[in-house]
């Protein structure tokens, strides 16, 4: 066989030495080194399962983001005629063999992996494939799942039958140690053990943690609106706290809203799920990238949450939770439980994100405890949370316990500390007139004439009751039907609405309230109290046509 040592993508010929690889090693060797140096894979399988391991020059078993994996190298380098001697129904019988190893996903067993891997210094034939392709799942739901592999190591190649996902990652994987100069022991480079789960809940995920249950607190405590079901604060005490409101960010410019809605929950349910997801997304993600990334993860996700659903919902929808957020840790969570150093609780941890991500992203259900799922803020924060994960991937060296580029993940995570911050200045600013604008009579409402006023005062004043304007409106009725101690009830109690009158009303709409009080109380005979009434009428800045009218029942003396 001619020597082709240094070709074919750092494949060894007969005596050759690939730089830092070993004098003489074949690729199936050096592939099985690779899995158990790097990848945390151990050499053998159970006893039971005695037929595979005498069918291979090789046999790993180990965790893959697939769930077990079984690689069975075939080292035909140096014997051509060496062939896996299995059979599809052969290698089937194993598998309730294999499957009691796999990993459960609290419903069922996952499958088995199976790649029969056979390595040549020959392009395969097409006799080889077609005895390759033939060790494939039968069945779409069958727990062993095969896959054939033909490798040639003198020209770098990798031919495989294997589902398509696999293909698209595992093979460029393969092709890449054929290619890169081989490399001793001392240099595999194993996942840290620093990337281990810790115990006990991280400091980030449980400030968050306390500061969702403050602020819902906060909000029943100071809510106007009477509480419903499950605890549920009123959609106008949602608003005045900051919810994602559409008209009030688009045409008012409350931006911050964007940052406040992410900290509030529409009921006691809704901040238990949160609160549960974010628990154990939190333990996971928070140990392996560290409390900057972890913040700077969920103040992006939750941003990009906020920004799809005002984008995508209907502009009289009002948005609030921690969902988008925290599906972007998740999201980023799964990506990154690659580096989990123990394959087992990898495999586990990646079962565990998927089950809390798929249900959040498929509508299968309309409301919780009264209110629509916000889908749209759910897809924001994955694909946010996704990209971030994929991107500290990119940025983690397999030598470090921890992403790189933190001062960039610690000045995210303070922007978004000063965003909630002054979100909750703005509240603080802006909820009680928010609150009040609720109480009026919306515009499209208010009566046109003062005939339409008093034929809808008891209407207007029955919903409205704070609205200074639905009590004058009851109030000239009541006093058009002779009723002069229902008029002055009316009357008190619009005066009563002071705050209301000095933020949205002109003083002219005191004076008239004190000048029909003070007219009534006289006709009532009650002069003295009625001339008490009118004095800061008399000698304010009234207009004149009120002074004159009181002037004339003699009450500005």
């Amino acid at each position: 066989m001619q020597d082709e040592s240094g070709q074919g993508g750092g494949g060894q010929g007969e005596g050759g030495q690939g730089e830092g690889g070993l004098a003489g090693e074949s690729f199936a060797s050096y592939l099985a080194r690779v899995y158990v140096a790097e990848k945390g894979y151990q050499r053998g399988v159970p006893p039971e399962a005695d037929a595979l391991r005498d069918a291979c020059d090789a046999v790993l078993t180990g965790w893959s983001s697939y769930g077990l994996h079984i690689v069975c190298l075939v080292d035909a380098e140096g014997d051509p005629d060496k062939r896996f001697r299995l059979s599809q129904d052969e290698l089937e019988a194993l598998g309730p063999l294999l499957l009691p190893l796999g990993a459960s996903n609290g419903y069922a067993r996952q499958p088995v992996h199976v790649d029969i891997v056979e390595i040549r210094r020959t392009p395969p034939t097409d006799a080889e494939r077609e005895r390759l392709r033939a060790l494939r799942r039968r069945l779409l739901f069958a727990k062993l799942v095969p896959s054939g592999w033909a490798i040639d190591a003198s020209a770098g190649t990798v031919w495989t039958n294997a589902p398509i996902l696999r293909r698209l990652i595992e093979r460029p994987r393969m092709e890449r140690l054929l290619r890169e100069p081989r490399r001793s022991a001392g240099d595999m480079r194993p996942i840290p053990s620093a990337a281990l789960l810790k115990p006990g809940l991280p400091v980030v995920t449980a400030a968050l943690l306390g500061l969702l249950a403050a602020a819902f607190a906060l909000v029943l405590l100071l809510a106007e609106d009477p509480t419903t079901g499950a605890l549920a604060p009123g959609v106008r005490s949602l608003v005045a706290f900051g919810g994602l409101s559409h008209r009030a960010i688009l045409e008012l410019g409350e931006w911050w809203r964007l940052a406040s809605a992410v900290l509030l929950h529409g009921d006691v349910l809704h901040l238990l799920l949160n609160g549960v997801a974010l628990a154990v997304v939190g333990k996971l993600l928070e140990s392996l990238v560290g409390r900057a990334w972890f913040a700077a993860v969920f103040v992006l996700g939750g941003l990009g949450g906020s920004l799809l659903s005002l984008t995508l919902n209907p502009p009289n929808v009002v948005s609030v939770g921690a969902s988008g957020a925290i599906m972007a840790l998740a999201a980023a969570a799964l990506a990154c439980s690659l580096r989990l150093a123990n394959p087992a609780q990898r495999h586990q941890a990646q079962i565990g994100l998927v089950q809390v991500l798929v249900p959040a992203l498929i509508p299968l259900a309309t409301t919780v405890s009264g209110g629509r799922i916000d889908y749209a803020a759910h897809l924001g924060g994955a694909l946010v949370g996704g990209a971030l994960g994929l991107a500290l991937l990119k940025l983690w060296p397999r030598t470090e316990a921890l992403p790189r580029l933190r001062p960039v993940a610690i000045g995210v995570a303070a922007a978004g500390l000063v965003a909630a911050c002054a979100a909750a200045a703005m509240v603080a600013q802006t909820y009680r007139p928010a609150i009040l604008v609720a109480r009026l009579i919306p515009q499209d409402q208010v009566p046109r004439s003062e005939a339409e006023a008093k034929s809808r005062a008891a209407e207007l004043a029955r919903r409205y009751p704070h609205d200074p304007r639905a009590r004058m409106a009851l109030a000239r009725q009541l006093l058009d039907a002779r009723d002069r101690a229902g008029a002055e009830r009316e009357l008190r109690a619009g005066l009563a609405e002071e705050e209301m009158l000095r933020l949205y009303f002109r003083p002219e709409l005191t004076h008239q309230f004190k000048a029909l009080l003070a007219l009534t109380l006289a006709d009532s005979g009650r002069r003295d109290e009625a001339r008490d009434v009118a004095r800061s009428v008399c000698i304010g800045l009234s207009p004149e046509p009120i002074r004159r009218m009181l002037a004339a029942a003699k009450l500005c003396e």
